[in-house]
């Protein structure tokens, strides 16, 4: 049961179906085996948030990284769950051009999920939404959810040995550049 369900998720022997390759996978998760209920958890997380017109668009190993990027993110990994936003952000995957769903609403519960974990990529992007909303809206709580934010992306302690050219190097050094720019805005707007 649990190789038929791979076999339709990955279009072996037959064509890529979704819908067959979660009753497949239902049938042996129903069995308590652990490898076919986490595959079915990420069966059913492909099938909730990728239209089936783009998951019919992807190759076998675009669905398979994809999917495993949702099951870790699911699982909690921080890392996995700041891609997520990444992609449902910006409508493209993390890896290449192919098409990914744009959803805001869950770019944004991605990126809160990361950040309540420190990593430091979705902390810089919780600021930086919180300040474009607070120069939208001249909401003051939006400026301090900003700096709250930012400087906890500028608390995070990076390994000494970390690449200058890293993606946490570089949202941690735009982090302290953004701080200081935000908490003068705040007097600033205090002041009035």
């Amino acid at each position: 049961m649990h190789l038929l369900g791979i076999m339709y998720f990955n279009g072996t022997g037959t064509q890529f179906d979704l819908n067959q390759a979660i009753y497949w996978m239902e049938k042996a998760a129903s069995q308590q085996d652990t490898k076919s209920i986490q595959r079915l958890a990420m069966f059913q997380e492909l099938q909730n948030h990728v239209p089936a017109a783009i998951l019919t668009q992807w190759d076998i190993v675009v669905r398979n990284t994809i999917g495993e990027i949702m099951l870790k993110a699911i699982q909690g990994d921080a890392n996995a769950q700041a891609q997520l936003d990444s992609m449902y952000y910006s409508g493209y995957l993390a890896f290449s051009t192919e098409p990914f769903p744009v959803d805001k609403a869950q770019s944004a519960y991605w990126r809160r999920k990361a950040a309540n974990q420190g990593n430091i990529e979705s902390l810089l992007g919780e600021g930086e939404i919180h300040y474009k909303q607070y120069l939208e809206h001249k909401n003051i709580q939006d400026l301090k959810q900003a700096i709250k934010w930012t400087r906890a992306a500028v608390a995070v302690t990076l390994p000494a040995n970390m690449s200058s050219e890293s993606l946490p190097f570089i949202s941690h050094q735009r982090a302290v550049q953004l701080l200081p720019q935000f908490e003068q805005e705040l007097k600033q707007a205090q002041q009035k």
